[in-house]
């Protein structure tokens, strides 16, 4: 399984089951040295019919073909073989996969704004009682880490909320541009920040830097805030300072408690030592 946030999820339960059956099947062939997997393999590891496997393989070449890569073929009528499945191709899919589920669909809705099944139901064009199955199969995959939807948002542990969301969107999206419905000078401002960080911090980590600003920009603004005891610790580090100008709290304590857990995070990915902070 492909697991995420303290590895109680699986990363690809937020795909329709269609699509997720299809990485596996992915999964299998790409890490069989001579790409060349026995269908039978496949059938006992998926837990399906030579039909559905068959299906599968029919849908992914049709896909496969739309990214120009080679497709699976049928050998023998027992194997299934292919010469240039990689982790990129797995990679291609998977981001194509989850910007047409529902069940991500919901969990995106529900970081930008109170969403009511209704709204979500009218906004995708699909009935209440799919809206509301969408729902419950969400609710069951938040579940083990302690997380609910009550009201039309997302509740339980804040911290646990904001890693959640990261580990999702860093999964599937690291590497992409436009990764959030943000403003442009947001964007801008954002970038601020993460410029102000030591000039050799490499792109994989200034791109976690920024999915993370964007969540907890995202989780502020619907007034969702980390509870934490406070300590001293400084905010001369430039990269604390810019933070401290963008988020701009009225109430102190919550400010010094988002300053105190967005320092922890650039501690914890080495982007400033402890005499930073």
């Amino acid at each position: 399984m492909i697991k995420g946030a303290f590895a109680l999820i699986n990363m690809y339960d937020f795909l329709e089951i269609n699509d997720r059956n299809k990485l596996y099947l992915i999964h299998f062939i790409e890490a069989d040295m001579n790409h060349y997997f026995p269908i039978e393999s496949l059938m006992e590891n998926l837990s399906l019919s030579r039909f559905k496997v068959e299906n599968l393989i029919e849908e992914l070449n049709i896909e496969l073909a739309l990214l120009n890569l080679t497709k699976l073929e049928i050998s023998n009528t027992h194997f299934v073989t292919t010469t240039n499945i990689n982790e990129e191709t797995i990679i291609q899919l998977r981001r194509s996969y989850v910007r047409k589920s529902y069940y991500f669909h919901l969990f995106e809705e529900l970081l930008y704004r109170k969403t009511s099944l209704a709204k979500f139901a009218e906004l995708f064009f699909i009935s209440d009682s799919k809206a509301y199955d969408i729902k419950k199969k969400l609710v069951s995959i938040l579940k083990p880490l302690g997380i609910s939807i009550k009201n039309g948002q997302i509740k339980g542990n804040e911290e646990k909320i904001r890693l959640l969301y990261f580990d999702v969107y860093y999964f599937y999206f690291n590497g992409c541009k436009d990764i959030f419905k943000v403003r442009a000078d947001e964007i801008k401002t954002q970038k601020s920040i993460i410029s102000a960080i030591k000039d050799d911090v490499a792109l994989t980590q200034k791109a976690k830097l920024y999915i993370f600003i964007q969540i907890i920009s995202l989780r502020m603004k619907n007034n969702n805030y980390v509870e934490i005891a406070t300590s001293h610790f400084s905010t001369e580090n430039a990269s604390l300072k810019a933070y401290q100008r963008y988020i701009s709290l009225k109430d102190m304590e919550i400010e010094q408690q988002e300053l105190l857990y967005f320092s922890r995070f650039l501690y914890a990915e080495n982007f400033i030592t402890i005499k930073d902070t």
